[in-house]
């Protein structure tokens, strides 16, 4: 069984299912900086090594001798220029096979140029979506091979959400951040609620540091019966009875890893066309599995509506989003995807 060494900074709690996946095929090691995340029931293993932080850099101590030392065919690094030793594993007369993973352009058109000339030295590189393989093959990345590998949120046991009979909830789920423009997400629920029925209510799943805002606001608005804080949920059960219920799932300003979760639950997710997204954006197909507003209130208020007042609507998108993550946006899709990059 051919080894793969993954280099990353931590182990994100939604990885751990395709790092297993992919151990169903390979021997798969995961060296990083984080907390420890193996139990019995994983098949892949991990190195945890200290790391240091020098201003915007950091560097792993003890990488290239760790490395060296596991004798893997395959060494797949996240592309982040700011993880310094990581270069340090560059060079023709390596053993193991180098490739890339999760290039992105970013909002530093400097550190893109840097990025842009690392990508030209050959290495293969695979990307978490079409959309950032497409964008950065348009700065011209040389002879470098380019994958992709859909990077996706894996719901655990997933419901066929669009099937149940209650469907009277607005749900955001994620961290409170400014980007995410909660604050208009409420206002626009607030200009619409003579429209609505009455046990339609609004339900912000998650912590952050704009919670309190978003807290005195509905206040301030006396929306508190109909908007709930029901803070941070972790076990995937309590958090799939909120999806089970959900018209759809908003984020004005963001749209990142909750779009997958929202399509993998069979629940449609609305967002406006240009926000934030690392590519997640990508996933959602305007009027088939969710919407893409314009950039202003008026734009979300009228989508909102629009799913609301016609459940039968959100059901047919959300079937869609269902189908489409079965098709596209699994685990093991994502695996399968890292297999063919390998293979090839």
């Amino acid at each position: 069984m051919e080894k793969i060494l993954f280099i990353q900074n931590t182990i994100l709690h939604y990885r751990k299912g395709f790092y297993n996946a992919l151990a169903l095929k390979y021997q798969v090691i995961v060296l990083h900086s984080g907390e420890p995340t193996v139990n019995k029931n994983d098949n892949y293993s991990e190195i945890i090594l200290p790391c240091n932080k020098l201003g915007y850099f950091f560097s792993q101590k003890d990488l290239v001798s760790s490395v060296k030392h596991q004798n893997s065919d395959y060494v797949i690094a996240m592309f982040d220029i700011r993880w310094l030793n990581t270069f340090r594993l560059l060079g023709k007369k390596k053993k193991y096979k180098f490739l890339w993973w999760g290039l992105d352009t970013g909002n530093n058109q400097l550190a893109t140029k840097i990025k842009v000339l690392i990508a030209r030295l050959g290495y293969p590189i695979v990307f978490y979506n079409e959309y950032n393989k497409n964008k950065m093959a348009a700065l011209n990345l040389g002879s470098s091979k380019l994958f992709v590998a859909n990077n996706t949120f894996d719901v655990g046991t997933r419901i066929k959400s669009y099937e149940n009979p209650i469907k009277n909830k607005i749900l955001f789920v994620g961290s409170f951040d400014y980007r995410k423009r909660n604050d208009l997400l409420v206002i626009a629920f607030f200009q619409m609620i003579t429209q609505i029925p009455k046990d339609i209510k609004l339900i912000f799943v998650g912590d952050g540091i704009e919670k309190e805002k978003i807290e005195q606001l509905v206040s301030k608005l006396e929306l508190s019966e109909r908007v709930e804080f029901v803070g941070r949920v972790d076990d995937p059960k309590k958090l799939s009875d909120f999806y089970l219920e959900a018209i759809f799932t908003v984020s004005y300003g963001q749209a990142g890893l909750s779009v997958l979760q929202s399509l993998g639950f069979g629940v449609p997710y609305l967002t406006k066309k240009n926000a934030i997204s690392g590519g997640e954006i990508s996933n959602i197909e305007h009027g088939v599995n969710g919407y893409l507003c314009k950039d202003d209130i008026e734009s979300l208020r009228e989508y909102m509506l629009k799913l609301i007042l016609d459940i039968e609507l959100s059901r047919s998108l959300g079937a869609n989003a269902y189908e489409y993550y079965s098709k596209e946006c699994t685990v093991q899709n994502m695996a399968d995807s890292f297999c063919s990059a390998l293979e090839s």
